[in-house]
């Protein structure tokens, strides 16, 4: 994750005084807050970013508002660098819909017990969090393995 490249990030950390995590001073009591602050609703907004949102964080637009984007030569890079990023993002996703197949070229005796070895810690896991008796025998049946 590269926060620092953010720029929702940026400007709270350039809006940021005093020493972190704290803000110096005393907090004042709310009703010594002014009237804009004491308006501001306290329920979370929805999770959902829009797309201009998720294009501002980015770094393609300005956040907020229906600003023209500008198709500057700066607009190339920010396309590059945005597209860099989320497939540098993707690289951290994995599928977990369907099961893959493990394929090894010639495998050693020692590459068969770390997979059994493997399979076993998993069905274990798989076990105690179903609250079940494992399985242990169907690891090698999985990939056909000794």
């Amino acid at each position: 994750v590269v926060y620092f490249e953010d720029p929702f990030f940026k400007g709270i950390h350039a809006a940021q005084e005093g020493e972190l995590p704290f803000p110096t001073g005393p907090v004042p009591p709310m009703g010594e807050l002014p009237l804009s602050v004491r308006a501001m609703p306290t329920a979370p907004r929805a999770s959902g970013l829009s797309e201009r949102d998720f294009e501002a964080r980015m770094g393609l637009t300005e956040p907020g508002g229906n600003a023209p984007i500008d198709h500057g030569p700066a607009q190339g890079q920010r396309r590059g660098r945005a597209a860099f990023l989320a497939d540098d993002q993707r690289q951290f996703e994995m599928d977990f819909g369907r099961q893959a197949d493990l394929e090894v070229g010639a495998p050693t005796e020692n590459d068969v017990a770390r997979v059994l070895d493997a399979m076993s810690d998993l069905e274990s896991l798989e076990a105690e969090i179903a609250g079940s008796a494992p399985h242990v025998g169907e690891a090698g049946e999985k990939f056909q393995l000794g």
